[in-house]
């Protein structure tokens, strides 16, 4: 009877512990595996979970491992904030459309067919400029940059001359602000700008050189 009594009086005092070690872990307790990524503990699964899963199931760290702190979540990338939901930039932001591989010819009002030039958007942000120098009878081209915004497409290039000049398109009249009357439109991709010039270039090599004696 003595035996039963002393078993009756250990279970009553080691049982407390024992319940109490059996739940030590803490939600969001951290744990590092053998490979260093860090786990929390789930009070939900009875286990420790990625740091993802954790922040889904919605569980938050217990107040006593974060000073106190009520509803903390850990950080597990750059694109989680405090609560873990997702803060990149490129992930919400409406981007202007993509204008890579568009093919622009512009002309002015002043009726002189050989101002008129064409511009070609390629990849990494280059822009070919082509257009005619009439002095030398030739068709040139300058590779400028170009940076696409909502409203407006700017491009910085240099003239033959050395100048630096930056031209900047509305996207939507197509036309270049700051410059005298003038017009641009969009191209097929099967026309060719440089076709097109080299027609203007020849008619007016042609009307040029039409009274020469020799």
């Amino acid at each position: 009877m003595k035996i039963f009594f002393k078993l009756v009086f250990l279970n009553l005092i080691l049982f407390p512990f024992i319940i109490l070690n059996a739940n030590s872990e803490k939600s969001g307790q951290e744990l590092i595996d053998t490979n260093g990524n860090k786990l929390y503990y789930s009070v939900k699964q009875k286990k420790y979970i990625s740091c993802e899963n954790f922040n889904l199931e919605g569980s938050t760290i217990d107040p006593e491992l974060v000073f106190g702190l009520i509803g903390g979540r850990p950080v597990c990338d750059d694109k989680l904030k405090f609560e873990g939901v997702e803060s990149s930039a490129k992930k919400n932001k409406s981007e202007p459309k993509n204008i890579i591989g568009i093919k622009l010819f512009c002309s002015f009002s002043n009726n002189n067919p050989t101002s008129n030039f064409g511009i070609e958007f390629k990849n990494k942000n280059k822009a070919k400029l082509i257009a005619i120098n009439e002095d030398e009878e030739e068709i040139f081209t300058i590779i400028g940059k170009f940076k696409a915004l909502s409203d407006r497409i700017k491009i910085d290039y240099k003239r033959p001359d050395g100048d630096d000049k930056e031209m900047i398109i509305d996207r939507k009249t197509l036309n270049i602000k700051y410059a005298s009357k003038n017009s641009c439109e969009v191209l097929k991709k099967n026309i060719s700008i440089e076709k097109k010039l080299r027609n203007i270039l020849d008619e007016f090599i042609s009307e040029k050189s039409s009274e020469n004696k020799i």
